[in-house]
């Protein structure tokens, strides 16, 4: 993510009123990455940052939903 684009997003969220629901992480290590799998409820990723679709399926290895798009 750029950061014009995260900035961009970050003001969306801010807009909508979804600040305290809505994180954006950028990158996390492995031990990050389970801590946040813990927390959350929801995975939505943007189709242009994962390409292969691993995220999806770390996430749902946790049996947690995942929203995929193919447009933005």
């Amino acid at each position: 993510m750029t950061a014009q684009s995260s900035r961009s997003s970050t003001l969306q969220i801010e807009r909508l009123g979804l600040g305290k629901t809505v994180t954006l992480t950028g990158r996390l290590s492995d031990a990050e990455l389970v801590d946040c799998l813990r927390r959350h409820h929801l995975l939505a990723v943007p189709p242009t940052y994962e390409v292969f679709g691993i995220v999806y399926l770390e996430w749902m290895g946790f049996g947690l939903p995942a929203l995929a798009t193919t447009a933005l």
